[in-house]
């Protein structure tokens, strides 16, 4: 059980790392990573 419950929680977390990758290949450089930036800080 306890294996289980740290396996979900890195999973979870590398899928939210991808999808942040995801999101700042797609706002491109400048404005839009200044802005990502900008609200991941908020």
């Amino acid at each position: 059980h306890l294996e289980e419950h740290f396996l979900e929680e890195q999973v979870e977390s590398i899928n939210k790392l991808a999808k942040h990758h995801t999101n700042l290949l797609r706002v491109g450089d400048g404005l839009g990573v200044f802005l990502y930036d900008k609200e991941l800080h908020s």
